[in-house]
């Protein structure tokens, strides 16, 4: 029994012997990792430091060349007269020459980079724009100097809105009903009549048109009838839409945007790549707001652009359907219910398949255009 517990003994003496060298083999081991950590961050310190040193140097030395540089050139203007860059790019940098042998014979490396200055994208779009209006500038100077007027962008005119009198009742009447409210006052600007003897109530710009009409209906009371807002209107013009959007789309975004109702616009779709195109009308004090960003339409970004009036001798008169006057001043034969593109009755032209058909010369030509002889003869 002695000898069994003597060799249970030296059992566990030798596993705790094997414990402890393990134990020992392990902080030795961790030991060694924490000073190769230390050799490391040392290591990396030390070429940080190296590196900034390198830095400062090459700073100082681009400072001393860029000073020796702008003495040259002061001296050349002091002497010569002649502009910092154009001297610059026709005459030899001699200075240079002379800071580059100082500087190779006393050991310090010679810089011979010749650094240019990148512009990104918003440096290039802002010289464009200062390009641009430099250039606008030079016109309106260039007008003035030619004893013409600068031409100058024409605000919006105002909104109005224009009272018939109910029956039996005169504008002089109305006008005495809605100058008695001290609210109508507050948003009218000026009153006046028109040929018709309607009177015609000029809105102040600060004023939202559908609460002066409001304001003006329930000042008026029985003595005004029907009641229209005539508005200043720009045509707007928004291609590469999405060929699944519809003119419904369009006008809820538009909407959305100037925060106002418009009628749906005009769709046309591009023979080139099938995306669409649309075409409407709004108050031209609004365009700001529509065309400040891009409209998110369906899968496309597209942007708003105003249309330019069309010239006089462009108009279509939408009575007899020729161009060149306005349907108050026609005289010619009553086409209103005929389809521009077929010369038919009973549909429009938007839904019109005929092949195209003139209505004056049966020729393969739309009602009003350049090729119709008949049509520029009237």
């Amino acid at each position: 029994e002695q000898e069994e517990q003597q060799k249970q003994q030296q059992a566990q003496e030798k596993q705790q012997q094997e414990q402890q060298q393990q134990l020992q083999h392990k902080q030795q081991q961790k030991q060694r990792k924490q000073q190769q950590q230390q050799h490391q961050q040392v290591a990396k310190q030390q070429e940080k430091s190296l590196l900034q040193q390198e830095l400062e140097m090459f700073k100082k030395e681009m400072i001393r060349e860029f000073s020796v540089r702008m003495r040259e050139e002061l001296a050349k203007v002091q002497c010569e007269g002649t502009p910092f860059q154009h001297s610059q790019q026709q005459q030899p940098h001699q200075m240079q020459l002379e800071s580059e042998k100082s500087d190779q014979a006393e050991g310090r490396p010679v810089n011979r980079f010749d650094w240019q200055t990148v512009m990104g994208r918003r440096g290039i779009s802002q010289a464009k724009r200062q390009q641009r209006e430099q250039k606008e500038q030079n016109a309106r100077q260039q007008q003035t100097a030619d004893g013409k007027k600068a031409t100058r962008k024409r605000r919006p005119r105002k909104d109005i809105v224009r009272i018939v009198p109910a029956s039996g009742k005169s504008y002089l009447e109305v006008c005495a009903a809605v100058r008695k409210s001290d609210e109508a006052n507050s948003v009218i600007s000026t009153v006046t009549r028109n040929a018709n003897e309607h009177l015609m109530a000029t809105i102040k710009r600060s004023a939202d048109i559908e609460k002066a009409k409001a304001v003006i209906a329930s000042a008026a009371g029985p003595t005004a009838g029907a009641m229209v807002v005539v508005r200043e209107m720009a045509t707007i013009n928004i291609a590469h839409i999405d060929m699944l959007a519809d003119a419904e789309l369009v006008a809820k975004v538009v909407e959305e945007r100037i925060k106002e109702k418009i009628l749906p616009p005009i769709m046309t779709r591009s023979s080139i790549n099938g995306l669409m195109r649309a075409r409407f009308r709004i108050p031209r004090s609004k365009v700001p707001e529509l065309v400040r960003e891009k409209l998110p339409i369906g899968c496309t970004m597209c942007a708003a652009k105003v249309l330019d009036p069309l010239p006089k001798e462009l108009q279509r008169c939408y009575r007899c359907l020729e161009r060149g006057h306005s349907a108050k001043d026609c005289t010619g034969e009553d086409r209103s219910e005929l389809c521009i593109r077929c010369g038919q009755k009973d549909h429009k032209s938007l839904k019109c398949d005929a092949k195209v058909k003139c209505a004056i010369c049966d020729g393969p030509h739309r009602i009003g255009a350049k090729q119709c002889k008949q049509a520029s003869s009237i």
